[in-house]
């Protein structure tokens, strides 16, 4: 060894008494401060897939209501019930338009959004089954006509319930910060 080394060992060991638990403090502070850093950004990290997660909790929600929306008004239409046509009525293509919307919005992998894109399919194939109907719905008797009526509702129904176990779904997942 050389003398150098010799006089930084012997300076360390008269010294060791104040040197150590320095050395134990600043690896200490060193791990906390790396620790807290990690620590926020996970929870950063979790804040920002939450937000995210409650938008498109918000948006899901937002289209699925437009699409009962324009179906009960396009019904309206095709019933005649004091329904007046203009420009920004709904037709089935409005339908179709929203339905893509929803099929980019979720998830194809998941039997619960798949629920949903099937409630909004049976929707849309039924007023492709009325525009077909002869004579038109407007001129059928009451009956029949409460019996395109009661259809339509079930399958509104079924689209609301679809939708509301995607949306508890996706809310316990907020809550749970996953």
């Amino acid at each position: 060894m050389n003398n150098e080394t010799l006089e930084t060992s012997k300076w360390f060991l008269e010294n060791q008494s104040w040197i150590i638990p320095l050395l134990v403090t600043l690896l200490s502070l060193f791990g906390a401060l790396i620790g807290g850093w990690l620590s926020g950004r996970k929870k950063i990290g979790i804040e920002v897939i939450s937000k995210n997660r409650q938008d498109w909790i918000h948006e899901l929600r937002d289209i699925v209501k437009d699409f009962l929306t324009k179906s009960s008004e396009l019904f309206k239409i095709y019933s005649g019930k004091n329904y007046e046509k203009n420009r920004s009525s709904p037709t089935l293509s409005t339908l179709t338009e929203l339905f893509n919307y929803l099929e980019l919005l979720l998830n194809p992998n998941e039997s619960e959004s798949n629920e949903i894109l099937t409630s909004c399919q049976k929707i849309i194939e039924f007023f492709a089954d009325l525009e077909e109907e002869i004579p038109p719905l407007n001129s059928l008797d009451i009956t029949k006509r409460s019996h395109f009526d009661s259809r339509l509702y079930s399958y509104q129904k079924e689209l609301t319930k679809n939708t509301q176990n995607v949306l508890k779904t996706e809310w316990e997942r907020v809550k749970k910060g996953i």
